[in-house]
């Protein structure tokens, strides 16, 4: 009788409501302070999934992200007003950390690549909407860093009244291309 007794009540607990996960919150919902996203009743970090809509199409989503602890934690999609997806990304504490996917208006893949801690890293593919590559190579944020700041450089060289093709910047930026 006893184990009856506890298997029903195991039962019913299982089945009820406690073991649901919530469902999508409205972004617009939650309360924005310093960065994090907090819950509207609680004002605790949130975590969970969220969504947007666009404006006056409350049935038409715009944005699907994950929170954890009020930051973008998983994945990202974005959509067009026409509902098709314009971007997949993957958040990692706040920030873009993994594979990201832009695309067209009309579905076809715009640009895959990746990100590390919030910088677009390592290789990437790029096309056109006729599903011709246009472009396939290899970012990497240090060197780019370096490119712009000679750029930089060289146009405070030639904002002195000399020739930018003198700049000692100008060279290493050549260089560095």
């Amino acid at each position: 009788m006893r184990l009856g007794l506890h298997a029903a009540v195991v039962v019913i607990l299982l089945s009820g409501v406690g073991c649901s996960l919530p469902g999508p919150l409205p972004k617009d919902e939650l309360v924005r302070r310093d960065g994090v996203y907090l819950h509207p009743v609680t004002l605790e970090p949130y975590s969970g999934p969220v969504y947007t809509t666009f404006a006056g199409t409350p049935g038409r989503v715009e944005e699907r992200a994950s929170l954890r602890d009020g930051h973008y934690d998983g994945p990202f999609e974005w959509y067009f007003g026409g509902g098709q997806l314009s971007l997949r990304e993957v958040y990692r504490d706040g920030r873009k950390d993994g594979p990201y996917e832009w695309y067209f208006s009309s579905g076809k893949l715009y640009e895959r690549g990746t990100y590390e801690n919030g910088k677009r890293e390592g290789p990437y593919e790029a096309y056109y909407e006729n599903d011709g590559m246009r472009e396939r190579g290899r970012r990497t944020g240090r060197a780019g860093a370096e490119r712009n700041a000679a750029r930089r450089a060289a146009m405070r060289y030639v904002a002195r009244g000399r020739r930018a093709d003198c700049s000692p910047s100008l060279r290493a930026h050549r260089r560095l291309s």
